[in-house]
């Protein structure tokens, strides 16, 4: 394989991998920004609306209907981060040049679509589509909604997102947040994102640590592992941040009704009626988890 790249302007690139094993050719474009939580949901969005049409192909109809005529090519948006960098654009997939008419020229073609794509967008009064824009919006909601039921998937973005908090890698596209926001702002409405940090009942069907405990003592277990419980965590009934969700649509404040892990475990063994609490064995706390510290937060 041959490699060639070389600066076409000024910190403009481009990239050519030259071989003879595919059939297919790829041509890509990425468009990088520093990773900034501000803008990381705006650029997520930016291919996806680009993509709905442009002076050549007005209409998602046209786009199909052009990219049949060339051998069934296809383009789809993308959005990556590399480190601290956000990668956005799209890529094309179309047949090999040798296995087409030697009269077409697809890689034109296609450059041509691509150029007409990021420079000649569908505006509406100088500014992008409306419908396309709000359709869009809607898209990657729904997509953002699709990896948290992948818990797999989810299990992986917010382990990045913890680990790396407070830095710019941590940023995920942090779509729905900021597209709820934008859309309140529109609608001229005010909005709220809670977060409830372990939510937990007295049931030993429960996934939270105190229904585990209320599990161990049915099945007889004289003791459990747990931390002394200074730490300041966010340990909160399943009735109390019902009511705090409440409460918190009618007023501004932010709601905080966490209890540290000891007390909320002897309030557990109260609660069920347990044994004096298992005699517990004592694990070390959690580094980087301070006394007093809060991990809940209300926006």
């Amino acid at each position: 394989m041959e490699k060639y790249r070389m600066e076409i302007f000024p910190d403009v690139f481009l990239t050519v991998l030259n071989t003879d094993r595919f059939r297919t050719n790829y041509l890509s474009l990425n468009i990088l920004r520093p990773l900034q939580e501000k803008e990381a949901a705006m650029n997520a969005l930016l291919p996806d609306v680009l993509l709905r049409g442009c002076r050549i192909c007005p209409n998602m109809q046209e786009i199909s209907a052009w990219m049949d005529q060339r051998y069934g090519a296809g383009v789809q948006p993308t959005v990556r981060k590399k480190g601290e960098v956000q990668a956005v654009g799209f890529f094309f997939d179309y047949v090999g040049e040798r296995y087409a008419s030697p009269d077409e020229d697809l890689t034109g073609d296609i450059c041509a679509l691509l150029g007409s794509f990021l420079l000649e967008p569908v505006l509406e009064d100088g500014v992008f589509c409306r419908d396309y824009v709000e359709s869009e919006k809607v898209n990657l909601c729904n997509a953002i909604m699709a990896q948290i039921n992948d818990k797999r998937v989810y299990a992986a973005l917010r382990l990045r997102q913890e680990m790396f908090a407070g830095e710019a890698y941590g940023i995920s596209k942090n779509a729905l947040r900021e597209l709820t926001r934008m859309l309140c702002k529109r609608a001229n409405k005010n909005y709220q994102w809670l977060r409830g940090y372990y939510i937990v009942g007295n049931s030993q069907y429960g996934a939270s640590i105190f229904s585990k405990i209320t599990k161990a003592e049915q099945e007889g277990q004289k003791e459990f592992p747990f931390t002394m419980g200074q730490n300041q965590f966010d340990f909160i009934d399943y009735e109390d941040f019902c009511e705090q969700v409440a409460r918190a649509s009618s007023q501004d404040d932010v709601l905080d009704d966490g209890r540290r892990g000891e007390q909320r475990r002897s309030l557990t063994v109260g609660d069920n009626h347990l044994q004096s609490l298992l005699g517990h064995t004592s694990l070390p706390e959690c580094l980087g988890e301070e006394p007093g510290h809060r991990s809940g937060d209300g926006s």
